[in-house]
């Protein structure tokens, strides 16, 4: 089985407003599909792999996902994946999440890979980052 839950792996969902600079509120705002809850980062990181009901041994992967509904260019794809995928990626990859104090540590040196390759991440309030 393929894990891929809406609540926390369906990455086209907005950003909570309340960890978006204001530098980035028009392009958050406009972005993710309208029916999902508006969420932080900190929400993904905390996904729970083993919370649905499936033995591990059944699990082949996981998947996140992301709609087109709202995105008309890369920086919008980009924008919905970043900071949100490498949690996304560490929580399979570990088989649960990191203490969010921990993730939050190693995820702000990243910001400099994002911005070498020009990558419109969401700068999220919830990071220090570097």
């Amino acid at each position: 089985m393929l894990l891929s839950p809406q609540s926390h792996l369906y990455l086209d969902r907005a950003y909570d407003i309340a960890i978006v600079p204001p530098s980035q509120a028009a392009d958050a705002d406009r972005l993710g599909f309208p029916s999902y809850r508006h969420r932080d980062v900190a929400y993904t990181a905390a996904w729970e792999p083993h919370t649905h009901g499936v033995p591990p041994e059944r699990i082949a992967g996981v998947e996140a996902t992301v709609f087109g509904e709202s995105i008309t260019s890369l920086a919008d794809v980009v924008l919905l994946l970043l900071p949100r995928l490498p949690a996304a990626a560490e929580t399979a990859w570990c088989g649960g999440p990191s203490p969010w104090e921990e993730y939050r540590a190693r995820l702000a040196p990243h910001t400099h890979v994002w911005r070498a390759r020009d990558l419109a991440h969401l700068a999220t309030t919830e990071v220090a980052w570097e």
